[in-house]
């Protein structure tokens, strides 16, 4: 129940890659705020950012009590989406 749950609340835009830690490995570690553990992942399949993984980084980092990765998912956020950002 959980996991149809979450794949149904996720955009179609998210990237499948994240789903599965065999994918992920696949991936250049730059697509991931925590490059180390391929955790927050913040690009998409092609490697275009993701207004939508940013959010969910800062909201999970917050979660978590990440302040690196908030604060990093924050300036990615601005600089990407300098317009969408100012609300």
């Amino acid at each position: 129940m959980k996991k149809f749950f979450i794949k149904a609340y996720l955009s179609k835009d998210l990237p499948a890659y994240i789903e599965k830690k065999s994918t992920r490995e696949k991936k250049p570690r730059d697509y991931f705020l925590d490059q180390e553990n391929r955790k927050y992942p913040w690009k998409t399949a092609t490697g275009k950012p993701s207004r939508d993984l940013l959010i969910a980084a800062k909201k999970r980092a917050a979660q978590y009590h990440k302040r690196k990765i908030y604060d990093k998912a924050d300036r990615l956020l601005k600089r990407h989406f300098p317009e969408k950002d100012k609300k």
